[in-house]
Protein backbone atom coordinates (compact mmCIF):
# COMPACT_ATOMS: atom_id res chain seq x y z
CA UNK A 1 0.00 0.00 0.00
CA UNK A 2 1.35 3.32 -1.05
CA UNK A 3 2.21 5.88 1.79
CA UNK A 4 -0.07 9.00 1.34
CA UNK A 5 2.13 12.04 0.62
CA UNK A 6 1.61 15.21 3.31
CA UNK A 7 1.83 18.56 2.64
CA UNK A 8 2.81 21.42 4.84
CA UNK A 9 -0.08 23.62 5.82
CA UNK A 10 1.88 26.90 6.13
CA UNK A 11 4.76 27.70 3.84
CA UNK A 12 7.57 29.65 4.55
CA UNK A 13 10.91 31.01 3.49
CA UNK A 14 12.80 31.80 0.46
CA UNK A 15 12.43 29.44 -2.89
CA UNK A 16 13.65 29.85 -6.52
CA UNK A 17 10.90 30.25 -8.64
CA UNK A 18 11.03 30.31 -12.84
CA UNK A 19 8.68 33.36 -13.28
CA UNK A 20 7.46 31.65 -16.76
CA UNK A 21 6.00 28.64 -14.44
CA UNK A 22 4.71 31.46 -11.66
CA UNK A 23 2.81 33.60 -14.40
CA UNK A 24 1.10 30.46 -15.93
CA UNK A 25 0.01 29.16 -13.00
CA UNK A 26 -1.17 32.59 -12.17
CA UNK A 27 -3.51 33.59 -15.64
CA UNK A 28 -5.11 29.80 -15.09
CA UNK A 29 -6.52 31.00 -11.85
CA UNK A 30 -9.72 33.48 -11.49
CA UNK A 31 -9.97 37.00 -10.45
CA UNK A 32 -11.87 37.17 -6.90
CA UNK A 33 -13.88 40.22 -8.03
CA UNK A 34 -14.87 38.72 -11.81
CA UNK A 35 -13.97 35.23 -11.62
CA UNK A 36 -12.90 35.70 -15.29
CA UNK A 37 -9.85 33.47 -15.76
CA UNK A 38 -7.40 36.31 -17.12
CA UNK A 39 -4.94 36.96 -14.52
CA UNK A 40 -1.31 38.07 -15.59
CA UNK A 41 1.89 38.55 -13.42
CA UNK A 42 3.16 41.44 -14.17
CA UNK A 43 7.13 42.92 -13.14
CA UNK A 44 6.84 46.67 -11.60
CA UNK A 45 9.81 46.80 -10.86
CA UNK A 46 13.10 44.74 -9.51
CA UNK A 47 16.68 45.35 -7.55
CA UNK A 48 18.90 43.13 -7.39
CA UNK A 49 17.42 39.59 -6.92
CA UNK A 50 14.30 40.94 -5.62
CA UNK A 51 11.50 42.21 -7.46
CA UNK A 52 8.01 43.49 -7.43
CA UNK A 53 5.11 42.37 -8.94
CA UNK A 54 1.15 42.66 -9.26
CA UNK A 55 -1.81 40.07 -10.69
CA UNK A 56 -3.47 42.09 -12.93
CA UNK A 57 -6.76 40.89 -14.20
CA UNK A 58 -7.26 42.15 -18.15
CA UNK A 59 -11.17 42.24 -17.76
CA UNK A 60 -11.86 43.92 -14.34
CA UNK A 61 -8.27 45.85 -13.65
CA UNK A 62 -8.63 44.09 -10.23
CA UNK A 63 -4.74 44.17 -9.26
CA UNK A 64 -2.74 42.83 -6.21
CA UNK A 65 0.85 43.66 -5.85
CA UNK A 66 3.78 41.96 -3.72
CA UNK A 67 7.81 42.36 -3.42
CA UNK A 68 9.54 38.60 -3.28
CA UNK A 69 11.73 39.47 -0.55
CA UNK A 70 10.68 41.19 3.12
CA UNK A 71 12.41 44.68 3.80
CA UNK A 72 15.42 44.92 5.38
CA UNK A 73 16.02 48.39 6.08
CA UNK A 74 16.30 50.32 2.52
CA UNK A 75 17.09 47.01 0.66
CA UNK A 76 15.47 43.69 0.91
CA UNK A 77 16.42 40.53 2.78
CA UNK A 78 17.11 38.17 -0.19
CA UNK A 79 19.82 40.87 -1.78
CA UNK A 80 21.58 40.77 2.09
CA UNK A 81 21.36 36.88 2.12
CA UNK A 82 22.37 36.56 -1.35
CA UNK A 83 25.90 39.77 -0.31
CA UNK A 84 26.16 38.06 2.74
CA UNK A 85 26.57 33.91 1.26
CA UNK A 86 29.17 35.57 -1.40
CA UNK A 87 31.25 37.35 0.85
CA UNK A 88 31.34 33.90 2.63
CA UNK A 89 32.53 32.11 0.16
CA UNK A 90 35.36 34.55 -0.61
CA UNK A 91 33.71 35.80 -3.78
CA UNK A 92 32.93 39.83 -2.53
CA UNK A 93 30.24 41.97 -3.21
CA UNK A 94 28.37 41.30 -6.68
Amino acid sequence: KKKKKTYKALLQGNRIVNIDILSSVFSSLACRECMNTSLKLEERANRGIGSTYAVVCADCGFKRVFDTSRKVGRGNENNVRLVYTMRQLGKGHL
